[in-house]
């Protein structure tokens, strides 16, 4: 949202905005690059560079974002087997984002005082960051036996509602995007606990790819439906 309100920000017309839009749709890497060809940026070279690098990468997760996120053992157990002994780095990935979030607060021309603190050029500008140390981090990795998901679901509601209802400091309308986000997240992974549930209850494993299918290959995850 941030690099969407940089793009409206610099003055081009409202039909340039919306073409702009609809010819990158979600892909950060060719939305900014879309907003630097319309201004000049305030960022030092470093920064420029460590944000362009850090947008290519996450835009290639993203790019195979249904593959992450319906990690379905018929298609990806044995691409996502390589990551079984390793976990992501939550503390690295989120302070990259949050420099990455810093760079686009510049950007805005956000008051130094409001922004996030620093530039580490150090910082590692993967978007994925892989560590051996499973505790306080999380695993792509889902084997056949495991609980189905619940963890990440479980995950997602409470973190939805301490979001919600003790983080006071922080004004309603201010949340409603990493709420959305969280409650998106949260029902993708409900989806697929229950498309489980159903080869579980004997449903035909034919039926059950249909219907994988139907969610994996929906664009817009607003209409997201099971047939």
């Amino acid at each position: 949202m941030g690099i969407k309100a940089l793009i409206c920000d610099v003055g081009v017309s409202k039909n340039k905005i919306q073409q702009i839009f609809l010819g990158c749709k979600h892909d950060l890497y060719m939305l900014f690059e879309a907003y630097e060809a319309e201004t000049t940026l305030v960022l030092t070279l470093d920064e420029y560079n460590w944000i362009k690098k850090y947008l290519f990468s996450l835009e290639k997760v993203d790019a195979k974002s249904s593959q992450i996120c319906f990690v379905f053992p018929l298609r990806m157990i044995f691409c996502l087997f390589i990551y079984r002994d390793e976990f992501l780095d939550v503390a690295d990935m989120a302070n990259s984002m949050l420099q990455a979030y810093g760079i686009i607060q510049k950007c805005l021309q956000i008051p130094e005082s409001a922004r996030i603190d620093g530039f580490d050029p150090t910082r590692s500008s993967d978007f994925l960051q892989f560590t051996s140390y499973g505790l306080g981090n999380c695993s792509l990795w889902e084997s056949l036996s495991g609980d189905g998901f619940h963890k990440q679901v479980l995950g997602y509601s409470l973190a939805t509602e301490f979001l919600f209802y003790e983080c006071n400091e922080i004004l309603q309308q201010d949340k409603t995007f990493a709420i959305l986000f969280l409650l998106r997240n949260l029902i993708e992974l409900g989806l697929k606990r229950m498309l489980y549930k159903l080869i579980e209850h004997g449903v035909p494993r034919n039926f059950f790819l249909a219907r994988e299918e139907a969610i994996c290959s929906t664009e817009n995850y607003g209409r997201m439906y099971v047939q």
